[in-house]
């Protein structure tokens, strides 16, 4: 099945990449869970409730289905995109798995597919897969590492793409609110184009949720991501992202109805290209695990993937 492609092109990769990866992740091993508990004056006696619970396994599996709406301008007046619209169709789950009382791992897998036959300048889906490894206070906060990959493919001339990214990300908890951030360096490739992609790349990510009860989220997001060199091995790209979802149990069932808003703008710099992409969704979630949303987001799986990495990643080549 295509969204499984993420896994198996992860051990294709150069040896350069499996080793700029995979030891940031691993060392997150290190993490002092007792030094991270004292910082936050846990002493297994002196904090209750909430912090003697310890983290739980957890995680979601989901699907949705939406729409896309495309906009390019270009210097040269050559929509390269043609202002497309069209479906899309999602697949996610995560998974995060305590490893002691206060630290864990999550691991994360989805992917997209997009209607857009009988167009030559398109996508066709884009998979993801990443592993997180952080510490946890459930009545305070979070600080981890994180890595991800992904794949894409467009339609010309059957192109494929990977993408790789590291980072720091960290969570701080008050009393129905939870913001979220997230640092790192992506390497982008067009695989059958050495001067497409991009060998440094810089990202940042900005989360916020807000539990209305303990089963009806909202969270925003803004994103941004830099890299040099990304067409023709001389554009630059920045590029911001955005997004709203709300999620709501559905009666007294582990099922959770959402709708979902996600855009980006992208600017190639000297070509003159500018994408705006804006995309809507509806979608359902199963949860397991914690008995709550908001449950879910203090003890269980609570983090996620960069995903603007991965998407501007499998724009260069129609854009080029």
């Amino acid at each position: 099945m295509y969204f499984t492609e993420p896994i198996h092109k992860f051990h294709e990769f150069s040896d350069m990449r499996k080793h700029l990866v995979m030891p940031i992740l691993l060392s997150s091993w290190a993490l002092p869970s007792a030094a991270f508990a004292a910082d936050y004056g846990l002493s297994g006696a002196d904090d209750v409730g909430m912090v003697e619970m310890g983290l739980q396994r957890g995680g979601s599996v989901g699907v949705g289905v939406g729409w896309t709406f495309l906009n390019e301008t270009n210097d040269e007046n050559t929509d390269e995109t043609d202002d497309q619209s069209y479906a899309n169709f999602r697949i996610e789950g995560v998974f995060s798995q305590p490893l002691t009382m206060y630290s864990s791992a999550q691991f994360d897998l989805g992917g997209e597919y997009y209607d857009t036959s009988g167009d030559d300048e398109r996508q066709i889906a884009l998979g993801f897969a990443g592993l997180h490894l952080s510490a946890r206070d459930p009545s305070k906060g979070l600080v981890g590492l994180f890595g991800g990959v992904s794949h894409g493919k467009t339609a010309r001339d059957d192109q494929e793409n990977t993408a790789q990214w590291v980072g720091v990300e960290a969570q701080k908890y008050f009393e129905r609110t939870t913001l979220y951030g997230q640092v790192g360096f992506a390497i982008g490739d067009v695989h059958s184009s050495p001067e497409e992609g991009f060998d440094k790349g810089y990202f940042a990510r900005v989360v916020g949720r807000y539990f209305v009860d303990d089963d009806f989220r909202i969270q925003t997001e803004l994103s941004y991501l830099f890299a040099e060199d990304a067409i023709d091995a001389i554009d630059d790209i920045h590029t911001y992202g955005w997004g709203l979802r709300a999620d709501k149990r559905i009666g007294d069932s582990r099922f959770y109805g959402y709708a979902a808003y996600n855009g980006f703008y992208l600017d190639t710099t000297t070509e003159g290209e500018k994408l705006t992409e804006h995309a809507v969704r509806l979608g359902v979630t199963r949860q397991f695990g914690p008995a709550t949303l908001f449950a879910q987001d203090r003890y269980g799986a609570t983090l996620d993937q960069p995903e603007l990495v991965a998407r501007v990643t499998n724009w260069i080549e129609p854009l080029d």
